[in-house]
């Protein structure tokens, strides 16, 4: 949908300069067209912000049950990392600590937002806490136990 609201932000200023010279005759006639193509492109975001929303909303459970348990396992293998010095310095024992910092705080805003009716929010504050597991683990060397089962919808810039 960038292109068709670049498209529209065009047409609208190509109309403005229209305006702007006096071609009055030109912004009548192209005028109504540009904004039925506005509402038209309005009530297609509108759809598919529905759908993002809905479908998160449906999928929410599964999130609620996995995320959680993926957090205490990768926090379980880095709590064993730090009694183990010798395998702890095969790893990069730091990242995966501040990852999961941001992990914990992230996944709090999730909850809440979902509690607070905003799904929309959730699903995109969970897809950042995917990302800081999945690099938590990944500094650890450490395999994720639901590997992509808390994968939320893609977010608005990238749904068709």
């Amino acid at each position: 949908m960038p292109e068709q609201y670049a498209a529209l932000q065009a047409r609208a200023s190509a109309l403005k300069a229209a305006l702007d010279k006096g071609n009055y005759q030109q912004v009548l006639d192209q005028a109504p067209t540009l904004m039925n193509d506005i509402q038209q492109m309005g009530a297609v975001a509108t759809a598919k912000k529905s759908q993002r929303v809905r479908t998160m909303s449906e999928q929410w459970p599964r999130f609620s049950a996995t995320i959680p348990d993926t957090i205490a396992a990768v926090q379980a293998r880095i709590d064993v990392l730090v009694k183990n010095k010798k395998e702890a310095a095969k790893v990069d024992l730091p990242t995966a600590q501040a990852a999961m910092a941001d992990v914990n705080t992230l996944w709090g805003r999730a909850q809440q937002a979902f509690s607070a009716g905003d799904p929309e929010t959730a699903g995109e504050t969970t897809r950042e806490v995917q990302k800081k597991l999945e690099a938590a683990a990944a500094a650890i060397k450490f395999t994720l136990p639901h590997p992509n089962a808390a994968q939320p919808p893609p977010p608005a810039s990238q749904a068709h």
